[in-house]
């Protein structure tokens, strides 16, 4: 009797406390305005999302997967971003800069709306253009749309189940009904405006929670571009259409208002939103996720839970360095000891000739030995003969394509932990779109090369790309290697590169990118360039072993700088950023 009467008590407990954890869904009048973040509090966007379920919300914005009524529509949206981003280039630089400028005044801004800097951004820029459009046909029913508009979306259900060229211009006629609305709010509908309301969706967290500024500012960014790139298509089409408009830059001045602030327009909502929610971002402090470990003269920080000192920081380069030095020394060099005197060399830093490096200077030609040095010392020593070489045909040599792959595997591994070493030891870390992209000598098209020496240092001069598109400029950091990582660059690169250059042609033969990418790039990844991912799990990797914390590019960012701070004299040049929040 007393077992049944605990049992049932357990179960009452049990569901009285599932039903104490249950929250009630109070509609936002009631809720307490202190209760309620200042970026929620200046948008109101809690209050559009009242009495709405939340699994419903997001399936509005969800992808469509196979076999989904709207699934074609994935297609048609890729081959229509795709489409007005290729004739970006061949608009004329005046039309190019009255869509890039923001507010409606003759003084144009003179950086021109561009491509941005990597081939697979527009993914994500399409991505968003493809939710937008599933919303809109999803809760057409739940909008309050102007007849233009309703018609527009009409059309593009319609063309669902044609031609692609008819889905593209039906996607074209609605985005421009869509963001040629003047949007007014009202007593009775606040948020009129079905982009807003789309971006509100996307900033629902599962639970019901809403997300901070901080994570909408590149939604928002987004959007802006995409809006100038309908309007780019626009004035192609009035130009090919409509003899009123000559030129580009007249059919662009015709489309002003509707991408310029000061009107009523989604365009100004968005930039508007934008502004704020940056504004909120960089004036408000973050709460603290670290401290320094008390007593210990701050050499240890508490980071996420664990203890990450300097001591174990020493213990994880030095074994960083340990690596980089066998596998150099020992699988790639073959253990012959190849003489360079690096305090020798010369590097005319004012060079920007195309294809200029310290290892093309004929000054340290005797310096460095012949670039094919390696692959003499392959050719001549029997064993590694026989493990690279099948034989010879008419003259040439036949290659062992498997040993062939074997080093340029552990090439680019040694490339990757140059990297990650790069990232961990030579001054504020960098944004890996700089680290993996440096190129190796000057290239014809302006940039210069990474690897220089400055006045006995070696050092890796990264350039910021990021506000390229928004400034029209870069802005160069250099960092100085410290002894063992600079000796490691230069052996790889005096010796090895050669070497990695032959492979790449042997496995490769017909494929000159990749060719391109060894004769061009600093560092490469066997078959195509490094990207973030490859960095931050490589640093993972040698974290968790030597710090017991998996350190990624973000994570090791946030813990480095304070140590940097404490104990380098680290004086950061923090790099503003206009267009969004990094």
């Amino acid at each position: 009797r007393a077992t049944e009467l605990q049992s049932s008590q357990a179960d009452y407990i049990q569901a009285l406390r599932q039903e104490l954890n249950t929250r009630p869904s109070l509609p936002s009048s009631e809720v307490d305005h202190r209760h309620v973040s200042p970026w929620h509090i200046t948008t109101r966007w809690h209050s559009y999302l009242d009495g709405r379920d939340v699994s419903d919300a997001l399936a509005l914005i969800a992808i469509p997967k196979e076999g989904d009524l709207l699934f074609s529509l994935v297609a048609s949206v890729k081959s229509y971003m795709q489409g007005i981003y290729g004739t970006i280039p061949y608009t004329s630089e005046l039309c190019r800069q009255i869509l890039n400028t923001d507010i409606l005044t003759e003084d144009l801004n003179h950086t021109p709306f561009s491509q941005h800097q990597m081939e697979d951004t527009l993914r994500a820029y399409s991505r968003l253009v493809l939710q937008l459009l599933c919303f809109l046909l999803r809760s057409e029913a739940d909008l309050v749309l102007p007849e233009a508009v309703s018609q527009a979306l009409a059309g593009l259900r319609l063309s669902l189940n044609k031609e692609i060229d008819d889905a593209t211009s039906a996607i074209h006629l609605l985005l421009l009904a869509l963001w040629t609305q003047n949007w007014c709010s009202t007593l009775a509908n606040p948020f009129p405006d079905p982009t807003v309301c789309f971006v509100i969706h996307t900033q629902l967290n599962r639970d019901g929670s809403l997300k901070g500024p901080k994570d909408v500012t590149g939604i928002f960014a987004k959007l802006v571009y995409n809006i100038r790139l309908v309007f780019l298509k626009e004035c192609h089409r009035l130009c090919a259409e409509d003899p009123t408009h000559p030129s580009h830059a007249v059919a662009a001045r015709s489309l002003r208002p509707w991408f310029t602030v000061g009107q009523e327009s989604t365009f100004h909502s968005l930039r508007s939103l934008q502004h704020r929610a940056s504004g909120i971002v960089i004036s408000t402090q973050n709460e603290p996720n670290m401290k320094w470990k008390d007593g210990s003269n701050f050499t240890t920080l508490i980071y996420l839970g664990h203890e990450v000192s300097l001591d174990a920081l020493r213990r994880c380069q030095g074994a960083i360095e340990d690596a980089t030095r066998i596998l150099l020394q020992d699988t790639l060099l073959f253990g012959h000891s190849f003489n360079i005197d690096i305090a020798a060399l010369k590097d005319d830093m004012g060079n920007s000739q195309p294809g200029y490096s310290l290892f093309t200077d004929r000054i340290n030609a005797q310096i460095l030995g012949s670039p094919d040095q390696l692959i003499d010392h392959i050719l001549c020593t029997p064993a590694l003969r026989r493990r690279f070489v099948i034989g010879l045909r008419d003259g040439k040599i036949i290659w062992n394509g498997v040993a062939l792959s074997a080093w340029l595997n552990a090439y680019s591994k040694l490339d990757l932990l140059c990297l990650i070493q790069a990232e961990m030891n030579c001054g504020a870390p960098g944004r890996t779109t700089e680290l993996t992209g440096m190129p190796r000598t000057n290239t014809k098209t302006g940039m210069l090369r990474a690897l220089r020496i400055i006045d006995g240092h070696v050092a890796l001069m990264r350039t910021y790309h990021k506000m390229r598109a928004a400034q029209g400029l870069d802005r160069v950091i250099p960092h100085s290697l410290n002894a063992s990582l600079a000796a490691t660059f230069i052996y790889k690169e005096a010796l090895c590169r050669s070497f990695a250059e032959l492979c790449a042609n042997v496995l490769h033969p017909d494929n000159s990118k990749v060719k391109s990418y060894y004769q061009d790039y600093l560092f490469v990844n066997y078959d195509r360039p490094f990207v973030g991912d490859d960095i931050s799990e490589e640093m993972k990797r040698w974290t968790g072993q030597h710090l017991g914390v998996e350190l990624g590019i973000q994570k090791w960012r946030q813990c480095s700088t304070p140590l940097r701070r404490k104990h380098a004299g680290l004086e950061e040049m923090w790099l503003e950023d206009q267009d969004t929040v990094d």
